[in-house]
């Protein structure tokens, strides 16, 4: 009986484990061949050392029986730490990964063809696997070269490195290389990527004038993502001087040169006047978001009445968060 039930035993934790995602370590010639032979795609979970939440991802979502199952017969997956392993830093500056976790998948030909960023749970990461599987939702990047042979300049470099190694430029270092360099070019379009909060809205209104050109280079939403960081990055900035005009400039800029909606309008008002604690102005743009799509997170709420009672001396304010909170 003890026999049986140890066959059991074993036979479930076999079971339990190919149930799993399988990552293996391999090189960048190895992923390639591989996924070339078995017709797959490359799965690379780019992850760090202190990312909490790239733990949780492995707990939760990589130990799925569902996301396991898909993710083995369709790719081939490894797992990349992005501030220590060689090919880690190559990938983290050929695509200016800063975000933790990403998921960068690859075709057979080394072509990065979709992105997920952040964590996802089980039951959100599955449709996004089947939107990577989708050639029709593949990526198409001709910007970006094979290989990993780019001219970074040093100082780019240098905010890749490990731990106390890592040094960031100034801000005059990054505008002087961005006005010496053409944007259209990969390395220029990595510095202004991965340090678009030193980009100023002159230098960010000469990018958006080469709009088609980078859009048919690295694509639509690398182009509005880029033009959007800038935008939040000044509207940050006016939130913490408490400058309305360097916020209106900085909303207008997002909404002529970027995709900003009314509502993201509505919400960069929220967010700056909740910012320098100006709860009745906030308190109106929340009111004309939540007429304008009634879909505000439960979390924002409570977040932002709980602000306003703590620290807003009107009752009629105080009142009109108690009611959203109901």
């Amino acid at each position: 009986m003890r026999g049986f039930l140890a066959i059991l035993f074993i036979t479930a934790i076999i079971g339990n484990t190919h149930s799993q995602t399988r990552f293996n370590d391999y090189s960048w010639k190895e992923l390639l061949k591989k996924a070339e032979t078995e017709q797959k795609l490359i799965f690379i979970d780019a992850y760090t050392d202190w990312c909490g939440w790239c733990k949780v991802m492995d707990k939760n979502t990589f130990s799925d029986t569902s996301v396991g199952k898909l993710m083995n017969e369709k790719f081939v997956n490894t797992k990349l730490e992005m501030e220590k392993s060689k090919l880690g830093v190559q990938l983290a500056m050929k695509y200016s990964i800063s975000s933790f976790p990403s998921f960068l998948i690859f075709n057979s030909k080394g072509q990065l063809v979709y992105t997920i960023i952040g964590y996802r749970d089980p039951e959100n990461f599955i449709p996004e696997l089947m939107a990577a599987i989708d050639e029709s939702k593949h990526l198409k990047q001709p910007g970006y070269s094979h290989g990993f042979d780019v001219d970074y300049p040093d100082f780019y470099k240098n905010a890749f490195e490990n731990g106390k190694k890592k040094k960031f430029p100034d801000s005059l270092i990054v505008a002087n290389y961005l006005s010496e360099n053409e944007i259209t070019k990969e390395a220029s379009w990595q510095v202004a990527k991965r340090f678009y909060f030193f980009v100023s809205l002159t230098q960010a209104k000469a990018i958006a004038q080469h709009k088609e050109k980078i859009i048919s280079l690295f694509g639509n939403e690398e182009y509005y993502d880029l033009i959007t960081n800038i935008a939040n990055s000044k509207i940050l900035k006016a939130q913490k001087d408490s400058n309305l005009t360097a916020a209106t400039v900085a909303i207008d800029f997002g909404t002529q040169y970027g995709n900003f909606t009314k509502r993201n309008q509505n919400e960069a008002w929220l967010y700056f006047y909740k910012g320098i604690k100006n709860y009745e102005k906030a308190a109106d743009f929340f009111d004309l978001i939540k007429a304008d799509t009634g879909n505000i997170s439960a979390e924002y709420i409570n977040g932002l009445a709980w602000d306003i009672y703590l620290e807003c001396d009107n009752l009629e304010i105080v009142n009109r968060a108690i009611a959203w909170i109901d």
